[in-house]
C-alpha cells in the first residue's frame, strides 16, 4: 500500500521544519528542552523562515503542514520561470549540460524517497532540494551550470562575510540523521567541505556566527534526571574556527 501524497508530505514537512528551524531560530528557545522546541506548532516554526515569506497559508493553523510545503515548492517553481517543473512525482530541473530528472518513490520501506524543490538559494546561486528518505533526510545543492550535487545535512547558515556556511543535523533518539555540524567554504562558485564536527554524547542545537571565522554551536544533551528519561536540555556551547590544522573546535 502506497501512502497518499499529503501523508508523505506531512512526515517530510515535520523533518524539514526541525532541520531548518533548529539552526536558524533555536537561540530564541535555548531555555527549552529540545523535545519541546521541536514540538512547537509547525506553522509557528515555519513562519519565520525565508522560504515561507509571502505565503500566508503557512501561518494559518487550520492548514496542514503538507499543504504549506506544497505552496513553498510552488513558489520556487514560479521563481524558476519554468526551469524547474513537476509532473506528479517527477521533478525536472532544466540545467546544464542536460535536464536532471528526479522521480519520487512512495514505496514503503528503504526504497522511499521524496524530492521537494526549495528554490534557487540567492547566496549559493544553486538550486536547493529537500530530500526525504525512509529514515533521515538531506539537502541537495545543485549547480545549474554543471549539474554537480552537493549533499548536505542541513540548510546553510552563512557567515557574515558570505564566504563560509555551516549545516547541522541532530537526532539524539533514533539516529536516522547524524549529530553533526559541517563547515563549508564558498568560493568561485565551488562548495568545499572544511570540517565535520561531531559531538561526544551531545548534538547541535543551534548555530550562531560571531564573525567570519568563529561559529558558536549550541549543544543539547540527554537529561540526567532519571525521572525524565528521553528528555533533552541545553548543555553549553562550543566554538568552531580555523586553527593550525584547519577548521575545528577552538579552545
Amino acid at each position: 500500500m502506497k501512502p497518499c501524497r499529503h501523508s508523505s508530505r506531512r512526515a517530510q514537512f515535520s523533518s524539514l521544519l526541525a532541520s531548518l528551524f533548529v539552526p536558524l531560530l533555536a537561540p530564541l528557545f535555548v531555555s527549552l528542552p529540545l523535545s519541546l522546541s521541536l514540538s512547537l506548532p509547525a506553522h509557528a516554526q515555519f513562519a519565520g523562515l525565508p522560504l515561507a515569506q509571502g505565503i500566508p497559508e503557512c501561518l494559518a493553523g487550520g492548514l496542514s503542514g503538507g499543504k504549506c510545503l506544497d505552496l513553498v515548492e510552488a513558489k520556487g517553481f514560479q521563481q524558476s520561470a519554468g526551469k524547474v517543473v513537476r509532473k506528479e512525482g517527477q521533478l525536472t530541473l532544466h540545467i546544464q549540460p542536460k535536464p536532471m530528472v528526479l522521480n519520487n518513490d512512495d514505496t514503503e520501506g528503504p526504497k522511499y524517497i521524496n524530492y521537494t524543490y526549495l528554490g534557487l538559494d540567492p547566496q549559493l546561486k544553486q538550486h536547493m532540494l529537500y530530500v526525504g528518505f525512509h529514515q533521515g533526510d538531506q539537502y541537495w545543492a545543485i549547480d545549474p551550470a554543471t549539474s554537480q550535487i552537493s549533499k548536505m545535512n542541513g540548510y546553510p547558515v552563512f557567515s557574515p562575510d558570505g564566504q563560509h556556511f555551516a549545516t547541522m543535523s541532530v537526532d539524539m533518539l533514533a539516529g536516522f540523521n547524524p549529530n553533526l555540524v559541517v563547515v563549508w567554504q564558498l568560493g568561485g562558485g565551488q562548495l568545499k567541505k572544511l570540517a565535520d564536527i561531531k559531538g561526544d554524547k551531545w548534538g547541535p542545537d543551534g548555530l550562531n556566527w560571531h564573525d567570519a571565522k568563529r561559529l558558536e554551536v549550541k549543544k543539547v544533551c540527554a537529561s540526567t534526571d532519571p525521572e525524565q528519561p528521553g528528555n533533552f536540555a541545553p548543555c553549553g556551547a562550543v566554538l568552531v574556527g580555523p586553527g593550525k590544522a584547519g577548521w575545528g573546535l577552538l579552545p
